[in-house]
């Protein structure tokens, strides 16, 4: 789902318009990436959790060539979905999947 296909199901949820919703989520989003910029966690009850994490340098290799190449350190930001969200997510997809043959 795109960020336009939420403003649409927000926008006729709400009752406003498809343009108020896309700004809405546009400030949300840019709120949530501040905060974790600043503060490095931003906690949503009942949805989940964002988080700044810090990869170490690591020895990995270009999938094109085969050559060995160092992927630097860096920040990255990290989700974990709150134990309610796992559980709706869960108890509302009960398919199963068949194994691939």
């Amino acid at each position: 789902m795109s960020k336009v296909s939420i403003a649409n199901h927000l926008s006729k949820k709400l009752m406003i318009t498809e343009r108020e919703s896309c700004k809405i989520i546009s400030d949300v989003i840019d709120s949530i990436a501040d905060v974790l910029q600043e503060e490095g966690r931003v906690e949503i009850r009942k949805f989940g959790s964002f988080q700044v994490r810090q990869s170490s340098e690591r020895m990995c290799r270009n999938p094109k060539t085969g050559d060995p190449a160092v992927s630097p350190a860096r920040k990255r930001a990290w989700f974990r979905p709150s134990r309610l969200l796992t559980e709706t997510l869960n108890d509302e997809s009960q398919t199963t999947v068949a194994p691939n043959s």
